[in-house]
């Protein structure tokens, strides 16, 4: 019984993830994600869903590869959902995949789970991650900062 539902959670994500992710044209729109190969309108109330759906799998590769796309694409909805699993779990590789992920969100909240774990964390390998991921995250917004600086400099310049 278990397996069947197994294969149904991980049937139900492969759809969906066809319909989200099966070109690498998609564009967003008014609640819409519109994937050009296939002409369908999918719901992205249906998108969250089989995302929430991999997430609570009992299948750990089908719940870091959703834990990758939500990363990947900036899914800024489940991220107390990836802190949670952060703080939660005693694998490394899982909470290496839940961290990039939380990085590449990149949202001040995500930010500060990975400063807490840095600070809190005894683990040296779980330390190491995160201070890497906030040193790249900290380079970021100075490059981001100072191309904001001059932009608006630019525009006074030219008025």
């Amino acid at each position: 019984m278990k397996k069947l539902a197994a294969i149904n959670q991980i049937s139900v994500f492969i759809l969906s993830t066809m319909f989200l992710f099966g070109s690498i044209y998609t564009t967003f729109g008014q609640g819409d994600i519109k994937t050009v190969s296939t002409k369908k309108n999918v719901s992205m109330d249906i998108v969250l869903a089989n995302l929430n759906t991999g997430l609570a799998s009992e299948n750990p590769g089908l719940r870091m590869s959703t834990v990758q796309n939500i990363g990947k694409y900036k899914i800024s909805n489940f991220e107390d959902k990836l802190i949670e699993m952060f703080n939660n779990t005693e694998k490394y590789n899982h909470k290496e995949t839940i961290a990039l992920s939380l990085f590449q969100i990149g949202s001040l909240k995500s930010m500060e789970a990975l400063q807490k774990a840095y600070n809190e964390s005894n683990d040296s390998k779980v330390k190491h991650l995160c201070s890497e991921l906030l040193e790249r995250y900290e380079e970021y917004e100075k490059i981001r900062t100072e191309y904001f600086n001059n932009l608006v400099i630019s525009k006074l310049d030219n008025e």
